[in-house]
C-alpha cells in the first residue's frame, strides 16, 4: 500500500540532522588496539576489516554462548559508546541504506556471502601472548554486513582510534522520515535490510561537517574510496603534473569489462585453493574490481583511476574540476551522462571541488596573468576601454562584471565583479561601483592612464570629473550612434516622414565620419555634422563650407532607393531637431577621438560561454566563471588568421539579423586551451597540498569579500514558513478538474 503520510522538506533535513548527531554520539573507543587488530587481519590472511570483525564476534558469541546476531536483529539493539558492542539500549535508529560499501554496485550481491564464512579452525596469538580457539563454521544462511573505518583523534598526547557501530533492520510497514531517500509518494520504496556497520573516519572535521560526509559511499556523495582499504593498488599520489591530466581517458562498457576480467588468471586462492571470484564497485566515474576466495582472502584488487590523499579518485576530481574550467554547469553534464549510461560524480563533490579548491587556484592564477600584463604596460601611458556585463537580462540583475581592457592589444587589465547587496540592493549603481573598483585596481598596478573609454553612463562620468580630471574619458561611438539611430528611427515613423527612412543608415555612418575626421576638435565635428541636413536636401556647397564628398553624379544615382527631401518639408524639420539637440552637442567633446569598444562587447559575449544568463550562480561560483573568460580570452586573443594556399585570407559567410545582410569574417586559428592541463594540476595540487587542514568534507568557508557577509539573500524580508505559504498561495488561473469519465 502506498504512504500517504507527507513529510516537508524542512522536516526530512531536521530529521537527517538528527539521526546524523546520533551518529556521532554512537562511538565504540577501539584503545590502543589498533596494532593488534592489525596484526590479526596480517595472521587471518586478509586485509578486510569486516572478516574480522565477524570473526571475534562468532568467537565470543560461541565462547560466552551468549546471545546470536539473530537475537541482535530482533531486539534492534545498538552499541553505545563502551569499549564492547555487546552493550546496548533499545532505542530505535531508523535504517540507513547507504552505510554498507560490501554490496553496493556489486554485480552479484550473493557474491558477498561468502566473505567472512567457512573458515577452518585455527588459532590466533595477540602481542601480549593472549590466544584463543574458534571451531569452524560455515556462512550464514543472510550475508552479514560490516564496514570498518577508522578515525584518529589525539587528546593529551594519548592516541586512540574510535569505530562507530551501526545496526539496521528491516521496518516493514514503518514510515521512516529520516531516510533521505524515502519519498512518501513512492509506493516502491522499500527500505534495506539488516546492516550492521562498524563506521570509523580519517575525516579530522567529522564533528564540524557530519559523520554521513565521513563515509565515502553514502549514496549523497559516492565518489570517494577510504584509502586506508587500497589493496593491492598504487599508494595516494602526493604529486600530480601536467602529463597527469593530458593522459587519455576511455569509456569501457560493463560486458566488456566483465569478458576481459574472466580472461585473467585470478581463479584460484594462492593460501587456500579455493574458487576466487570478482565483484565490482563504481565510486563516481572510477570502476574497483576486487578477486577474493570463498574464505575471504584477497586475491587483488584493482581500480580505474590513481587515487589522491583521502581517498579521492584523480579522474573524479579531473571531471568535477572539468566541468568548471570548460564552462558548463553540472545538471546538464549530469543529464548527458545519465543519457549516456556513464557513471559520473555526484553533485555535492563537484560544489565541493569548485568552491574549496578549484575556485581558490583559479583567483590565484588570473591575479598572476593580470600581474604579468600590468607589468608589460606599466612603462607607457595607455587607453583602455571599460564595460559592464550584468547577469541576467532585464532590470533584475544580481551580479555586474566590470572589464577594463587595452584599446591596442585588447589584453584586460582588470575584471570586478560587484553583487547587489554591495549597493543596497539597486542594480542601477553596481555598473559605476565596478568601475571604480576597476580604477582603483588600475591604481595599484601602477597603470598610467592616458584616456579611458567607456558607454555615456552618468555616474561614471561624475567619477571621472571629480576623482580623475586629467584623464581624458571618452564615450563608445557605438553607443552613440546606436542611441541617435533608434532616435531617428522614431521620427521617421511619423506621418508624413516616410521619405526619411532610406536616409537612416547615412545619417548614422555621417556622425561616424565627422568624428573620425574632426582631428580631435569638438568644433570641426560639430561642423560637419550639421552640414548632413544640407546634404539630404541636395546642397552641398554654402556660405560656411561645403561636403567632403566628390561631385555627385544624379545619373549614377538610384533615385528610387533615395529621394533627395524637400527643405520645407517636415522630415528635414524634424530631422534637423534631432540633429541640433542641445543635449547631444554638449557630448561632442567625449566623441572627437572615435574609440569603440566592439572588442570588449566581444568579450561580453565571450562570457555567456561560461556564465550564461538563465542560470544561476554563487558569488564565488560566478566570479570564478568571469576568471576563467579572461583567462581563455587573454590566452587566445593574439591567434592568427589562416590563410589559403595562394595565401589569401580565410574568410567564412555570416549573416547579420539586424542588418538582414551577408558578409564574411576572417577564420581564426582553432584555440588549444594549452593552459588547461597546468590549471588542472595546480587545482589538484591544492587539494594535496590543504587537504588536512581543509578536508573536501568539511564546511565551506565563506570569504571575507563574500557579499554573504553583508546578507545572506537579496531579499529584503526573511522566508515565512513553507506552510504559511502554501496556505496564502493563490491563482489566477483556475485548474479545471477532469470528470471521472474522461480520467478513466
Amino acid at each position: 500500500m502506498p504512504r500517504t503520510k507527507s513529510v516537508t522538506e524542512s522536516a526530512k533535513k531536521r530529521a537527517s540532522k538528527a539521526r546524523f548527531q546520533r551518529f556521532r554520539s554512537k562511538f565504540i573507543n577501539l584503545g590502543d588496539e589498533t596494532d593488534r587488530w592489525n596484526n590479526l587481519k596480517s595472521i587471518l590472511g586478509t586485509d578486510e576489516d569486516c572478516v574480522v570483525a565477524k570473526t571475534l564476534i562468532e568467537c565470543y558469541l560461541e565462547t560466552h554462548a551468549g546471545p546470536t546476531i539473530e537475537s541482535l536483529t530482533v531486539k534492534h539493539s545498538v552499541g553505545t559508546e563502551s569499549s564492547t558492542p555487546m552493550h546496548g539500549h533499545s532505542h530505535q535508529v531508523p535504517p540507513d541504506p547507504g552505510l554498507s560499501s560490501l554490496s553496493e554496485g556489486s554485480d552479484t550481491p550473493g557474491e558477498l556471502s561468502g566473505i567472512g564464512g567457512g573458515i577452518s579452525d585455527f588459532e590466533v596469538a595477540g602481542p601480549s601472548g593472549i590466544s584463543f580457539k574458534r571451531k569452524s563454521t560455515t556462512a550464514p544462511d543472510k550475508p552479514t554486513k560490516v564496514k570498518i573505518v577508522e578515525k584518529a583523534t589525539e587528546r593529551k598526547e594519548v592516541s586512540k582510534r574510535t569505530a562507530r557501530v551501526e545496526v539496521d533492520w528491516p521496518s516493514s510497514g514503518m514510515e521512516d522520515i529520516y531516510d533521505p531517500d524515502y519519498d512518501p509518494d513512492d509506493p516502491t520504496y522499500h527500505p534495506t535490510d539488516f546492516d550492521l556497520s562498524i563506521v570509523q573516519s580519517d575525516d579530522e572535521a567529522v564533528d564540524e561537517a557530519g559523520v554521513v560526509d565521513a563515509v565515502f559511499d553514502i549514496d549523497c556523495d559516492d565518489d570517494f574510496e577510504d584509502d586506508s582499504q587500497v589493496i593491492g593498488s598504487e599508494k595516494p599520489l602526493d604529486e600530480v603534473t601536467e602529463e597527469d591530466m593530458i593522459e587519455d581517458n576511455y569509456i569501457v562498457s560493463r560486458h566488456c569489462l566483465n569478458q576481459l576480467l574472466d580472461m585473467l588468471p585470478f581463479k584460484h586462492c594462492s593460501k587456500c585453493g579455493k574458487t576466487a571470484t570478482h565483484r565490482t564497485k563504481t565510486v563516481g566515474c572510477t570502476i574497483i574490481v576486487i578477486w577474493t576466495c570463498e574464505d575471504g582472502h584477497v586475491l587483488h584488487r584493482w581500480q580505474s583511476s590513481a587515487v589522491l590523499p583521502n581517498g579521492m579518485f584523480i579522474n573524479n576530481f579531473q571531471a568535477s574540476a572539468s566541468i568548471l574550467l570548460s564552462g558548463n554547469n553540472y545538471e546538464k553534464v549530469r543529464l548527458f551522462v545519465k543519457f549516456l549510461g556513464l557513471k559520473f560524480p555526484s553533485q555535492t563533490s563537484f560544489h565541493r571541488v569548485q568552491n574549496k579548491y578549484a575556485v581558490p587556484v583559479v583567483n590565484q592564477y588570473w591575479s598572476d596573468l593580470r600581474a604579468s600584463v600590468a607589468e608589460e604596460h606599466r612603462a607607457v601611458s595607455i587607453v583602455v576601454s571599460g564595460d559592464g556585463r550584468m547577469d541576467s537580462p532585464g532590470y533584475c540583475a544580481k551580479y555586474c562584471t566590470y572589464t577594463v581592457m587595452n584599446q591596442e592589444d585588447k589584453k584586460i587589465f582588470a575584471l570586478e565583479v560587484v553583487d547587489k547587496r554591495e549597493t543596497d540592493l539597486k542594480s542601477g549603481l553596481m555598473e559605476a561601483k565596478g568601475f571604480a573598483k576597476a580604477m582603483a585596481t588600475l591604481q595599484a598596478d601602477g597603470i598610467e592612464l592616458k584616456e579611458i573609454v567607456t558607454d555615456a553612463h552618468p555616474q561614471i562620468s561624475a567619477i571621472m570629473r571629480k576623482s580623475y580630471p586629467k584623464t581624458r574619458h571618452s564615450y563608445d561611438m557605438w553607443h552613440g550612434a546606436k542611441n541617435l539611430g533608434k532616435k531617428l528611427s522614431s521620427i521617421a515613423l511619423a506621418k508624413g516622414n516616410e521619405a526619411l527612412k532610406p536616409w537612416l543608415k547615412d545619417i548614422t555612418n555621417h556622425f561616424f565620419h565627422s568624428a573620425e575626421t574632426c582631428g580631435g576638435n569638438a568644433l570641426e565635428m560639430k561642423t560637419k555634422w550639421l552640414s548632413v541636413i544640407n546634404h539630404v536636401t541636395n546642397r552641398h556647397t554654402w556660405a560656411l563650407g561645403q561636403c567632403d564628398h566628390e561631385p555627385i553624379v544624379e545619373d549614377e544615382r538610384d533615385l528610387e532607393e533615395k529621394q533627395w527631401l524637400k527643405p520645407a518639408s517636415m522630415a528635414v524639420k524634424d530631422l534637423q531637431k534631432t540633429v541640433m539637440e542641445p543635449r547631444l552637442l554638449k557630448t561632442f567633446p567625449y566623441y572627437v577621438t572615435c574609440q569603440t569598444t566592439s572588442e570588449l562587447e566581444m568579450f561580453n559575449n565571450h562570457l555567456l560561454m561560461y556564465a550564461p544568463k538563465r542560470n544561476a550562480f554563487g558569488y564565488a561560483g560566478y566570479k570564478c566563471r568571469c576568471q576563467l573568460a579572461a583567462i581563455d580570452y587573454t590566452h587566445h586573443v593574439d591567434r592568427q588568421t589562416l590563410v589559403d594556399k595562394d595565401g589569401k585570407t580565410r574568410v567564412r559567410r555570416v549573416h547579420s539579423k539586424a542588418a538582414n545582410n551577408w558578409t564574411v569574417v576572417p577564420v581564426k586559428e582553432k584555440k588549444q586551451y594549452k593552459y588547461i592541463p597546468g590549471l588542472l594540476s595546480r587545482i589538484c595540487m591544492e587539494y594535496i597540498q590543504i587537504n588536512k587542514e581543509n578536508p573536501l568534507r568539511s564546511k565551506f568557508r565563506v570569504d571575507p569579500d563574500d557579499p554573504k557577509k553583508i546578507a545572506s539573500t537579496i531579499a529584503q524580508c526573511p522566508p515565512p514558513p513553507t506552510a504559511e505559504l502554501r496556505e496564502t498561495k493563490r491563482s489566477r488561473i483556475k485548474v479545471k478538474q477532469a470528470s471521472k469519465k474522461f480520467a478513466d
